[in-house]
């Protein structure tokens, strides 16, 4: 429920090389660290630059330390982080 409406608040007005990572940070937000993981993979994939700066966001900090949030920053680039 809660990502449908954030799809239906994001859909049209995000281009969709953005829309991945503006999920990311919403669901974040929110705490959802499943769904948080699963968009931020998406935006990788769609190789959405401002993920260069995912270490400096904090509604990532709860996902330090994290082995999944971890292996993605190796895959962008960036340092591990610990808790």
């Amino acid at each position: 429920m809660v990502r449908r409406a954030l799809e239906a608040a994001l859909g049209g007005r995000v281009p969709g090389t953005q829309r991945a990572l503006n999920l990311a940070s919403a669901y974040a937000f929110a705490g959802d660290r499943e769904h948080a993981l699963e968009y931020l993979h998406k935006a990788y994939g769609q190789g959405d630059p401002r993920l260069k700066f995912m270490r400096a966001m904090p509604q990532y900090w709860f996902l330090y330390g994290d082995p999944e949030y971890n292996d993605l920053l190796k895959k962008v680039g960036l340092p591990e982080t610990t808790k």
